[in-house]
């Protein structure tokens, strides 16, 4: 057990939910054509391939630009250049639509661990409050609406939200101040030895380490942070909170 334990906090991707990977290809496609349709349904004549190639260049220059740092990609502004590249004027209605369209189609490849609801179930029995802390694009807000589980958590934090990407202290900060509960009667699960694990024992939380495959653990020891235990499964949780 880990003392006086109040809230919860999950990490998202590689921690409760995974990419079904022989549906990812096919799922992304689908959004694309259903996002060229809906452009050419405005009157804007573009191909997949042309979208796709400027969207893959735009995407990376993005991407360059905050290499080093801890700040998160801003998709609106990431389409807003697409738009603008393809000679189209951008709005942030015409943006909202395409991501809108985009994502609803693409997270379905998004599923969700056989031990995930029952570790939710189990948290809400137990009266903790409970909280998603994920690096995660505007995407995150079509996961979670996918999979229906937004009423198992009291809070959900998106690094896009205050683009911030963990592990830097503010996603973890404002999370906690959401809560209203303080960093030591909190606990952070995940499966990111720096984001998920030093970040949250720097700004004073206790820290799972979730390991559903082979992670590299030698950073610990570069930090000398370590997490409070590892567990193989998120129903290893009922023995330790």
């Amino acid at each position: 057990m880990m003392g006086e334990i109040k809230a919860v906090l999950f990490d998202l991707y590689g921690t409760l939910v995974y990419e079904e990977r022989d549906e990812e290809e096919q799922y992304r496609f689908k959004a694309y054509n259903r996002l060229i349709a809906y452009l050419k349904s405005l009157g804007y004549n573009v191909s997949i391939n042309y979208f796709i190639k400027i969207y893959n260049n735009i995407f990376e220059k993005c991407l360059e630009r905050i290499k080093g740092t801890l700040n998160e990609l801003d998709m609106i502004y990431v389409y807003w250049n697409i738009f603008k590249n393809l000679g189209i004027m951008p709005s942030l209605n015409l943006v909202k639509n395409c991501l809108d369209i985009f994502y609803t189609m693409e997270v379905r490849s998004v599923k969700m661990f056989p031990d995930t609801l029952s570790i939710l179930n189990y948290c809400r029995k137990r009266g903790f409050k409970t909280a998603i802390v994920s690096n995660a694009t505007i995407r995150f807000e079509y996961v979670i609406s996918r999979l229906k589980i937004s009423n198992y958590f009291d809070v959900l934090m998106a690094s896009y939200k205050i683009l911030k990407v963990k592990p830097h202290p503010e996603i973890y900060l404002k999370t906690l101040n959401l809560l209203n509960i303080s960093p030591q009667n909190a606990v952070m699960i995940g499966n990111s030895p720096l984001s998920d694990i030093i970040g949250a024992k720097k700004v004073g939380l206790k820290a799972i380490l979730i390991k559903r495959h082979d992670i590299e653990e030698n950073i610990f020891q570069k930090y000398n942070v370590y997490p409070d235990a590892i567990i193989f499964s998120l129903n290893e949780l009922r023995k330790l909170i």
